[in-house]
């Protein structure tokens, strides 16, 4: 499974854990004259084939800024794919929706909908 090979890389691969974007460009990250896409998935194939073909479709690759969000559990395998597989000169930043401290019940009502519908299955 191609998931967990890259979370066991992650693990193991100081390269794959490399900070995305890299220091230098983490400016772009926030700003507008650059073009932002946000994908969240935990589908890390599915993330690598739209984010690849939007890269070569482009005519100006250079001004595109990808948010990839993804689960906790599929977190160290999207950011192993990036990290290893950057697509220059696009930027592409990794995240987990356990890393945004905004995203609780109180703020996203969908979050405590979502929980108890759990709890009654």
């Amino acid at each position: 499974c191609l998931t967990l090979r890259l979370a066991d890389e992650y693990s193991s691969n100081a390269q794959a854990r490399r900070q995305l974007p890299s220091p230098e460009l983490v400016p772009p990250l926030t700003d507008n004259s650059y073009h932002h896409f946000v994908l969240a998935t935990d589908n890390v194939l599915a993330a690598s084939v739209v984010v690849a073909s939007a890269v070569r479709a482009s005519s100006k690759p250079e001004k595109i800024v990808f948010h990839v969000i993804t689960d906790k559990k599929t977190y160290a395998a999207m950011h192993s794919w990036f990290a290893l597989h950057p697509l220059p000169p696009s930027i592409i930043e990794v995240k987990g929706v356990h890393q945004f401290d905004w995203l609780t019940k109180d703020n996203v009502p969908v979050l405590e909908a979502m929980e108890t519908h759990i709890e009654i299955r």
